[in-house]
């Protein structure tokens, strides 16, 4: 090898070091410590469950930034905003991806310390935030943080996916594309109830509360819509924004001990609309109150006794909400709805 071939491959193997080198500091300027920190953290939680790991994605992280500061520019949490848009919507107009396959977790420290194991722990205690941020579908994440004039910090974390996640019931036979039928707790995009296969009986091998509160829902909506197939009429669809309301309403019965309809004066119909699901009175919602693991029974005495509602053809989404009395019983709320008028004639 001559002097000038020697010459030559170490100013190649310079470029190349430098350019890598270049790369990786831009990729560090692009998060902060603490970000970095929150998703190196998650990361270790999915590794824990067998997971694959999250991908950073700029297009996420400016999301979760601007949720973080938004929130602490207000000083309040918040995961819609005035003008009804949720995570996934946000996501949309980033141009991340065009599916509602998105989630989102956030969390207020008021005096933030920098301890960020403790944001990961309070996240990870909550069984609705847990499933989110081990959710085996999400592929990339975003997170932000920001601290409020009242010394709060405002963390955020985004997860989603470029491609939407579906499957396929027989490749052999059928073509036929469902949306997953993976139990979910307050996610931006629940499946179809009617994609929901019959759960194994496992709700006395469930020991986390709040894994067996999405069990329980899961299979109630399960039993209902298979009823409502026998009946020849379209199955329930998941609404996200009737979830967070029964869920709303099972907390509030399951505070009083009693299962009660009225809540400050306002009926089921008076709160769906406020929710902003619909501007229409075509509402209704059942409750129950059990002390086993069993939901199935409480289907069946709805079949037989309010079949006026659970087999009302008209209704087409429903949202399932369960809580924990202080005695240990489980409340349940279940919503109905459409999110058109219907007129008889």
């Amino acid at each position: 090898m001559n002097y000038f071939s020697c010459v030559r491959k170490i100013f190649l193997i310079s470029i190349i070091f430098f350019s890598v080198n270049a790369f990786l500091i831009n990729a560090n300027e692009q998060m902060s410590k603490g970000e970095a920190e929150l998703i190196r953290l998650t990361n270790n939680e999915r590794t824990k469950a067998h997971l694959s790991p999250l991908q950073f994605n700029q297009k996420l992280m400016d999301v979760a930034r601007h949720s973080s500061q938004y929130m602490a520019d207000r000083d309040e949490s918040a995961h819609h905003r005035p003008e009804g848009k949720s995570a996934k919507d946000r996501v949309k107009e980033s141009g991340y991806c065009d599916h509602n396959y998105t989630s989102e977790v956030i969390l207020t420290f008021p005096k933030f310390q920098n301890d960020f194991a403790k944001v990961l722990k309070s996240w990870m205690d909550s069984a609705q935030h847990k499933v989110l941020i081990l959710d085996e579908h999400s592929e990339d994440i975003g997170v932000g943080m920001a601290t409020s004039k009242n010394n709060k910090t405002f963390f955020t974390e985004v997860f989603s996916r470029k491609t939407p996640y579906v499957e396929y019931r027989s490749q052999a036979t059928s073509s036929k594309v469902v949306p997953s039928p993976k139990p979910v707790a307050s996610l931006e995009e629940s499946p179809d109830f009617e994609d929901l296969e019959p759960l194994p009986d496992i709700a006395d091998t469930i020991t986390d509360p709040g894994a067996l509160l999405v069990h329980l829902s899961v299979e109630l909506s399960v039993y209902l819509n298979k009823e409502r197939k026998k009946a020849k009429l379209n199955e329930f669809k998941a609404d996200f924004t009737l979830q967070q309301l029964a869920e709303k309403d099972a907390t509030y019965m399951a505070s009083q001990n009693v299962v009660i309809y009225i809540h400050g004066n306002k009926s089921p119909i008076d709160r769906v609309i406020e929710s902003g699901y619909c501007q229409h009175r075509y509402s209704s919602e059942l409750g129950a109150v059990i002390s086993d693991k069993r939901t199935e029974p409480i289907g069946q005495k709805w079949v037989a006794t309010q079949s006026k509602i659970v087999l009302d053809g008209n209704f087409q989404e429903c949202g399932i909400g369960l809580a924990y009395a202080k005695d240990k019983r489980i409340y349940i709320a279940a919503i109905f709805s459409r999110k058109t008028p219907f007129y008889s004639h």
